[in-house]
């Protein structure tokens, strides 16, 4: 599950309430997950910090200790994230991308069934953030329940079967990605022969809110359906060499849920 919002939405703060390292001043956090009795989270939140002076090596085996589980998982976690050539560095001394490794790596020690990760991508170069989807990807299919905050919208896109959209704390917009979608659609391409009376034509309807020409095809916006459009035109004596649904982006989807939503509605 993705979770998303604008800066100072409240993201951070709801995942460290579900991680229990940050108070709620009222409401509480329910757990239901009936078939994980004891069921335990992990994650990071923010900018990790370790011990400073701290090896990469040393730090992954002391968390092997507190978790309770033998240091063959952390050497397997050392491997799986790449932080072989920098085991014997100080943690003060990694960059932002590697410090990042660190902390994912000792939030799957013990391997939790639910993982929450705050920004788990930042300072990330590209061939790590693809290696950090493909890792989820895996717990995912793995069974391990995974909430995931982040900025890079691209990949919540690629990842996340749902996502939660929240601004000002308030939830704005909340559901399967597919269904999310279905509801945020980008808009009809509708290809005509004149485009410039049918263009005329479809501004005439209420519900069209945008039209855009590319050539001999219109990008139609507003909540209005390919069967709306087609009869509209033929009507006119205009008939449509070919009509399709496009679909949104999360990235489009995030834009208008937040807007609308300072604008005083909720998706």
């Amino acid at each position: 599950m993705g979770l998303l919002g604008p800066n100072g939405a409240g993201k951070t703060t709801t995942l460290g309430m579900i991680l229990g390292v940050v108070r709620p001043t009222r409401g509480w956090i329910e757990y239901n997950c009936p078939r994980l009795p004891g069921v335990r989270y992990s994650g990071t939140l923010e900018y990790p910090g370790f011990m400073p002076a701290a090896t990469v090596e040393s730090t992954l085996h002391a968390w092997a200790r507190l978790k309770r589980v033998e240091a063959d998982e952390a050497d397997r976690l050392i491997r799986r994230m790449g932080l072989v050539p920098h085991v014997k560095k100080r943690f003060s001394g990694l960059s932002v991308g590697l410090k990042q490794r660190v902390a994912v790596a000792c939030a799957l020690i013990g391997s939790p069934p639910v993982l929450v990760l705050d920004e788990p991508g930042m300072g990330l170069d590209p061939a790590g953030i693809q290696d950090l989807r493909e890792l989820l990807s895996e717990l995912a299919h793995a069974g391990h329940g995974i909430i995931v905050s982040s900025h890079q919208l691209d990949e919540i896109d690629r990842i996340c079967t749902d996502i939660v959209v929240v601004k000002d704390g308030v939830v704005v917009l909340a559901g399967s990605t597919e269904e999310i979608r279905r509801r945020g659609s980008g808009g009809l391409r509708v290809e005509v022969e004149d485009p410039v009376r049918a263009t005329g034509l479809l501004d005439e309807i209420p519900e069209v809110t945008s039209i855009r020409r590319e050539g001999d095809v219109l990008i139609v916006t507003g909540r209005i359906g390919t069967r709306d459009v087609v009869r509209h035109l033929a009507r006119h004596d205009i008939y449509v060499d070919g009509i399709a649904s496009m679909a949104a982006s999360i990235e489009e989807i995030f834009v208008r849920a937040t807007r609308d939503a300072q604008n005083g509605g909720i998706v």
